[in-house]
């Protein structure tokens, strides 16, 4: 019970004693009139409480970019006696919805949320509040969610496709595999600095001439054709930074894999995103999956827990036999790290480029690592800006390398 109706219950209560003692019919009547307003207040506020139903859920738009404005949809059905002064509905967020109250109220109100980051989010419920006609009493309700989930995808960049090992566009094609592999793929002449275990004694003395004492040794090749299949491996880890922060930094690694994975099949590239979370997820174009569905993967991803650089090296060396190239889209950087991935590259040949997403650029000693080896660098800078600045954002060159001085070509 709010002031006001307080103060108008005493004022009832007050000329009806008033009335009693000067005896005056006038004033009984004009307490008792008060008095049914009160009650007939309090009946068709208490009625349009009861009867009210009224659930938020999602518009047609299942799945919007980040930055876009989500529409959310209020239904609300109430009856009462008199007709209802005000029927507001308050977000948990704090914005406040009004609603045209009538006798009967069976109607929709559109709600709008800013999508700012990445995920699977489902609309927050309210609080719906339910005024009489004189405004006497007010009675609040809980207004549950629907349920229903909505996704908000990750953006995308312009940037250069990935590019494989410098053997496979020169025609050689071949990667070298491990010592262990299953079975040899050739044989070639023995040149020194081949391990002994490699020989291939059988057609070694087959070859062996004794007239001539000639011999041409030759060595077990392990090593297959390579394919320019793109593997992109974002690091899902949740980042050590405060909250506000480790949003935004989750935000431009998705947006970093999916731009890879957009350029890559804009040049017919075959792609793999493999998403190291609570359940492994992995994604190739190969079997008809596209950009919409690796946005989707992207936007369901697992920041929860922690997979350091190492992890997501050993995670590529299990697919050096299908790959041409990996992009490592990592939001932290460290010296063990580098040497992961330049022992991959030494090892595998393969193509290897790292995306480090945020503001903070790597060490020089760690730039410097990479370069030796090969190792394509780019540090981005998605800088935080408002929704309508996308269009601006677009046409901006976001993916920037950095070179041994620190500067940044564009």
């Amino acid at each position: 019970m709010n002031n006001k109706t307080l103060g108008f219950a005493l004022s009832a209560i007050t000329i009806g004693a008033i009335a009693l003692t000067i005896d005056s019919p006038l004033l009984l009547r004009f307490a008792i009139c008060m008095g049914l307003m009160l009650a007939l207040s309090l009946i068709s506020a208490a009625c349009a409480y009861f009867s009210a139903r009224a659930q938020v859920d999602v518009s047609s738009a299942r799945a919007l970019e980040r930055g876009e404005t989500a529409e959310l949809v209020l239904t609300v059905f109430c009856f009462s006696i008199l007709p209802m002064k005000d029927i507001s509905f308050e977000t948990d967020d704090g914005k406040l919805y009004g609603i045209e109250g009538s006798f009967y109220v069976n109607g929709q109100t559109r709600l709008t949320r800013l999508c700012e980051h990445v995920g699977a989010y489902t609309p927050d419920g309210g609080t719906l509040y339910l005024s009489d006609a004189f405004g006497l009493f007010t009675f609040k309700k809980r207004v549950p969610s629907s349920g229903r989930e909505y996704l908000v995808l990750p953006r995308v960049y312009e940037r250069e496709a990935p590019q494989p090992d410098a053997r496979l566009s020169s025609g050689s094609g071949k990667v070298r595999l491990q010592d262990d592999a299953s079975e040899p793929s050739s044989t070639r002449d023995w040149v020194e600095g081949d391990p002994l275990k490699r020989l291939h004694w059988v057609l070694t003395l087959k070859a062996y001439d004794p007239v001539t004492r000639d011999i041409n040794p030759q060595v077990r090749t392990y090593e297959e054709a390579m394919r320019p299949d793109v593997l992109v491996l974002p690091q899902l880890s949740r980042p050590d930074a405060p909250q506000a922060d480790a949003l935004e930094l989750i935000d431009e690694v998705c947006d970093g894999a999916l731009s890879v994975c957009q350029a890559a099949l804009e040049k017919e590239l075959p792609v793999r995103l493999v998403l190291r979370g609570a359940g492994e997820a992995e994604l190739s174009s190969a079997q008809h999956f596209g950009q919409e569905d690796f946005a989707r993967a992207l936007a369901r991803a697992d920041f929860s827990g922690y997979h350091s650089c190492e992890e997501l090296a050993m995670e590529a060396a299990r697919r050096v036999g299908a790959t041409g190239s990996v992009v490592f889209i990592l939001s932290e950087l460290t010296q063990r790290g580098v040497r992961a991935f330049t022992g991959l590259r030494a090892y595998s040949g393969l193509g290897i480029e790292v995306v480090l997403v945020g503001d903070n650029p790597p060490a020089a000693p760690l730039m410097a690592s990479l370069e030796s080896a090969g190792i394509r660098l780019y540090a981005t800078a998605l800088k935080k800006q408002a929704p309508d600045a996308q269009e601006e954002d677009s046409e901006a060159e976001l993916y920037e390398t950095q070179d041994m001085d620190g500067e940044a070509d564009e």
